[in-house]
């Protein structure tokens, strides 16, 4: 039998913005009350009738074998990275999706039926009661999911990989099959720990915010203003850079002016600061990923950047942040997300950007609080500042994942 490698896309589109919605992918990311494992197929919770999952007897026709379906990073110029492999047991149904899905009661009703007798509960409610209904939430049963120990970059030959899901097939697409299935077996993995999930675990930054209630919740253009609002506040750009940069010099010989959104190169710099002798940048990656690469000199927007904060006297001091599971790394040796995709695209600029996470930002605050006058125009909102970071300082996307669901139990 012809073999096949499922691809998903982990799901991070506006449709995540609108209050209620939650990715599907959250479940890939946690066990149900009973201790089993359950993920989703991306676009639409189904898998065509010609895959059959490896050892699975309840559906074993098909053409083509799948032994693990693989979540991916978004692709770019054909090259996506492996984030997880989940080995699969079997498929859980064969009920197919179609556009008119929300008005097929039948269908819907058959897969709560699946819910149900499969008792796939979360914090002791069914799957569907707690995101959408209108698709099927659960496509395979699964046994484990594992993180690479080293990041794998997949440049593809031969199929493409445009939507959502993909497919590779041994048999349509054998160059592009053997190379990911040789990259695969290279490459060691590590177990990703998967619990039941504990609503009353102390410590979970699950608050809501003002944010929810204007539907800003996951807006970066937010959460640079947040920033910029409390870093434009007398004395606060420089106990940030002190904290944050302390072995860098700070010129104080001018008063600092700070501007958000400044267009003084080509792209619009997030936070910038200039007193005259000295240039601080501060790029916020809540989601988004490096802009303005050019591939013939390896370089980027924060290359730009740097390059124009150099321009004056003393040297410049750059940051980026992000939330912390775009920063940090379950493996000690291991670079985070964002530092791997600043050495893929523009590598110069690694050790010129200090990487600062949505935790250390929430620390920073609240250890800055008496230093912030009453004056300061949203005052009343520097706890909800404080927590709407928070929200973003799990150090794994699981447990953010686990968080989001959480809220909804």
């Amino acid at each position: 039998m012809e073999k096949v490698y499922i691809l998903n896309k982990i799901f991070a589109g506006s449709w995540n913005d609108i209050e209620g919605n939650i990715s599907h992918e959250i479940i890939d990311f946690v066990l149900t009350d009973q201790g089993k494992y359950y993920v989703y197929n991306v676009p639409f919770g189904t898998c065509p009738d010609n895959i059959r999952i490896k050892g699975d007897d309840e559906f074993p026709d098909g053409s083509h074998e799948a032994e693990y379906l693989l979540l991916t990073s978004e692709i770019r110029d054909k090259t996506f990275s492996i984030l997880y492999r989940i080995k699969l047991i079997r498929k859980v149904h064969n009920i197919r999706c179609s556009h008119d899905w929300s008005e097929d009661g039948e269908r819907i009703e058959a897969m709560r039926s699946i819910y149900e007798e499969d008792q796939i509960y979360y914090g002791g409610k069914i799957i569907s009661d707690l995101i959408d209904n209108t698709t099927p939430l659960v496509t395979f049963e699964a046994e484990t999911i594992e993180a690479p120990s080293e990041p794998i970059e997949i440049t593809l030959f031969e199929y493409n990989y445009r939507c959502d899901s993909g497919y590779i097939k041994s048999d349509e697409s054998p160059e592009d099959y053997r190379m990911i299935e040789g990259r695969i077996n290279r490459s060691g993995w590590v177990r990703v720990g998967l619990d039941v999930l504990d609503t009353g675990k102390a410590g979970n930054y699950s608050s809501k915010t003002f944010l929810n209630l204007i539907l800003k919740n996951k807006s970066e253009e937010c959460y640079t203003n947040m920033l910029y609002s409390v870093l434009n506040e007398p004395g606060m750009l420089q106990r940030f850079c002190r904290r944050f940069a302390p072995k860098k010099t700070l010129d104080e010989r001018n008063q600092f002016t700070v501007f958000r959104e400044h267009s003084l190169v080509k792209g619009r710099m997030d936070i910038c600061a200039d007193n005259g002798y000295q240039r601080i940048i501060i790029e916020n990656k809540l989601e988004s990923v490096l802009n303005g690469i050019n591939k013939a000199d390896s370089s980027s927007q924060l290359s730009k950047y740097y390059d124009w904060a150099g321009e004056v006297e003393m040297s410049q001091i750059c940051f980026i942040t992000a939330p912390d599971y775009r920063i940090s790394s379950s493996h000690s040796v291991r670079l985070g997300q964002l530092a791997r995709e600043i050495r893929t695209y523009d590598p110069q600029m690694l050790d010129k950007y200090i990487l600062i996470s949505y935790g250390e930002i929430c620390d920073f605050l609240e250890e800055n609080k008496e230093a912030i006058s009453e004056n300061y125009e949203y005052y009343r909102y520097l706890d909800d500042i404080i927590v709407a970071f928070r929200r973003h300082s799990y150090p794994t996307k699981s447990e953010y994942y686990r968080s989001l669901l959480q809220e909804r139990i």
